[in-house]
């Protein structure tokens, strides 16, 4: 006995002080392993919270709260994500932003585990639903007629003179019956002045006579008539609002005409007036185009277009006519 020195009891403290060091770093690594596993499902569910949210938008348009450009949301805090549109579920929120390229209405989802003004953990998504180029949009009150080379409130001879005239798909559909190109009007320039129509693509003038830049896709005339050659505006769109003026606190528009447009070469146009549209000096050339009138269309002298004709009240060929709905992929009244 008196040999012995305690060589047992070292081996075993040092024995055991391995045994705790190797239970306390498995228990450290448990915690470790159970907080990833927890981090992992909470963003698994922020995930699936902001696709769900996503989904619901991608089906069914919802207005955001802001409708600014893409471009000017480059840091999102979370004080702004506070004001965004939350979901019924509290799971989720979204604002809306605009892209300029093409227009397009882009959505920021949010999907969030937590309370909505301090979440443990976001997932973020941006989906986009494109907007159409702007046509689709003008002229979708004429949709009924899609397909029509002409369409006409009244008039014996808005489908043409018999034996005369080539005159495809016309129909006159009685008085009233023609959608008034009011509401489209109106819907471009609120969109036109809340920016969700880039500036660049838009020129306001009443005549063709301006520096054409290659943004531009629509002239908007805000005075009484739009007049001149048309050789400038090939591929555009013209939007003829007319003046305004108030009576007895209502807007009351003067005029919203076309006059004396002259197509001096082969043209791809298209024109919305609240009032008449007056077209001359075609000669052998052609519009491509469509032509929706508040009033009368009027074409002094020969004719020659491939598109659609709209008028509230009658279409007037004074000349030769020979008006096409174009066929195929060509122009149409309403295309899609």
């Amino acid at each position: 006995m008196k040999q012995q020195q305690g060589a047992a009891l070292v081996i075993v403290l040092a024995l055991l002080t391995g045994a705790m060091m190797i239970g306390v770093s498995s228990m450290n690594s448990a915690l470790i392993d159970e907080r990833l596993a927890g981090n992992y499902r909470a963003s698994v569910e922020a995930q699936m919270n902001a696709e769900q949210q996503a989904a619901l938008l991608a089906n069914d348009f919802v207005e955001g709260s802001s409708g600014v450009f893409c471009s000017e949301k480059k840091e999102v805090s979370i004080d702004e994500r506070r004001s965004w549109v939350t979901s019924d579920d509290f799971k989720a929120r979204f604002d809306v932003c605009f892209s300029k390229s093409d227009l397009a209405t882009v959505y920021i989802v949010e999907g969030f585990v937590g309370e909505p003004d301090n979440p443990v953990v976001s997932s973020f998504i941006v989906v986009g639903k494109l907007r159409g180029d702007g046509l689709d949009d003008i002229f979708s009150d004429l949709k009924p007629y899609e397909g029509k080379s002409v369409v006409a409130g009244e008039g014996e001879e808005s489908c043409g003179k018999k034996d005369r005239d080539s005159v495809e798909s016309c129909e006159v559909v009685g008085k009233g019956n023609v959608p008034r190109p009011d509401a489209a009007i109106d819907s471009f320039i609120a969109n036109y002045e809340s920016g969700n129509i880039p500036k660049e693509e838009v020129v306001e003038r009443c005549d063709g006579n301006f520096t054409r830049t290659v943004n531009m896709k629509y002239v908007l005339c805000r005075e009484a008539e739009f007049t001149g050659s048309l050789e400038n505006l090939d591929g555009m769109t013209v939007i003829v609002a007319g003046k305004e003026n108030y009576n007895n606190g209502e807007i009351k528009y003067e005029g919203g005409d076309v006059r004396n447009a002259n197509i001096k070469n082969n043209i791809k146009i298209n024109f919305i007036a609240r009032g008449d549209i007056l077209i001359k000096g075609f000669g052998n050339n052609i519009l491509t185009g469509n032509l929706w009138s508040g009033r009368d269309v009027r074409f002094d002298g020969r004719s020659n277009v491939v598109g659609g004709i709209a008028a509230v009240d009658e279409v007037d060929f004074d000349g030769k006519a020979n008006v096409s709905e174009g066929g195929g992929s060509g122009p149409r009244l309403v295309w899609y």
